[in-house]
């Protein structure tokens, strides 16, 4: 492990605690499935991972024909942006269209009542 700026590395490594500790608690209570939390759980220790090892996102990032390790993260940080906006897309989607369903049906239930 390289010491090197070891308080920097100490301060966003306890930033990181934070969102680990959100992800624990919502799948916890049932608010997020299994496959969520290990999604978001190997996301955030893969940050933890690489703050106290950047020597080996360099390594990567050279195998993978990548200047920098830091070059490869942002990289990754867009692909996994974009990825998370479609899924979002799609999920409001759904529940527009759900909603619109549902309004539709209860229209006729309110019309066939009268």
């Amino acid at each position: 492990m390289n010491f090197d700026l070891l308080p920097v590395k100490l301060i966003i490594f306890t930033i990181l605690l934070w969102p680990i500790s959100r992800v624990w608690l919502r799948f916890k209570d049932n608010s997020v499935k299994f496959g969520t939390f290990l999604f978001w759980t190997a996301l955030w220790i893969a940050g933890v991972f690489a703050i106290f090892f950047p020597g080996f996102l360099s390594f990567v990032a050279g195998v993978l024909g990548i200047g920098r390790g830091s070059d490869m993260v942002m990289y990754f940080a867009l692909i996994v942006a974009f990825y998370l906006i479609f899924r979002l897309s799609v999920a409001l989607e759904n529940l527009r269209s759900d909603v619109a369903q549902l309004i539709r049906e209860i229209a006729l239930l309110n019309k066939k009542g009268k």
